[in-house]
């Protein structure tokens, strides 16, 4: 089971090269959304490749950590941007909402070595309902006859997913991560994998399909 739960990690973090392949068969010009996808998927490669396979171990968790903020950022962009209810004007304070509980749980907890639980599931719980105001309202526009063929709905189911999932494992992930839990336990980890697995493929799917778009 151990060799298992190796091979199933390793896979989730070379499986952000899938979508960032099919970056290569457009060569045409992105844009703005694709953008920012595109730099979130690279940084969070190096991100996995860093604290998977690098050499300093004791920084994991500062880079863990940092990478959760440009993760919320990014993904934050993305769904205010392509919805005509958020737009850019919720962006700032939902990033500045973010900022404050993200800098005082770690001053509370004194901890910033450490991964916050509070900061993670803070990051899902709003990606989570701005994921699901997106897909209520694209469910609701008339101009989108199959939403499985509309790329954006790709990238929203592989965003509700993804965090609903992050959501329950790190609600327990005190368990978990706990060195002392049996293994049974410390095998629940596969299901982080398997969600970060499958939302790459998805997002592979939304940049497959994703033709030129006014943002």
């Amino acid at each position: 089971m151990s060799s298992a739960l190796s091979i199933l990690t390793r896979c989730s973090v070379l499986s952000t090269i899938v979508p960032l392949l099919t970056y290569l068969a457009r060569l045409r010009k992105l844009n703005k959304l694709l953008k920012i996808l595109l730099a979130y998927l690279f940084v969070s490669l190096l991100t996995d490749l860093f604290c998977y396979y690098g050499a300093f171990k004791s920084l994991n968790h500062y880079v863990i950590n940092a990478f959760t903020y440009f993760e919320f950022v990014c993904f934050s962009l993305i769904l205010t941007m392509r919805n005509d209810s958020l737009k850019h004007k919720s962006f700032i304070p939902i990033c500045i909402a973010f900022t404050l509980g993200f800098l005082l749980s770690f001053i509370y907890s004194g901890k910033p070595g450490q991964i916050n639980n509070f900061v993670n599931c803070f990051e899902a719980m709003i990606l989570i309902i701005l994921s699901i105001i997106n897909l209520f309202e694209l469910s609701n526009d008339l101009s989108t006859p199959n939403l499985f063929q509309y790329p954006f709905f790709w990238l929203l189911a592989s965003t509700l997913l993804y965090f609903s999932v992050v959501l329950f494992v790190f609600i327990f992930s005190g368990y978990i991560l706990d060195p002392a839990a049996s293994k049974p336990v410390k095998y629940l980890w596969i299901i982080h994998n398997s969600a970060h697995i499958l939302f790459n493929l998805l997002i592979a799917v939304s940049i497959i399909l994703w033709k030129k778009i006014k943002v």
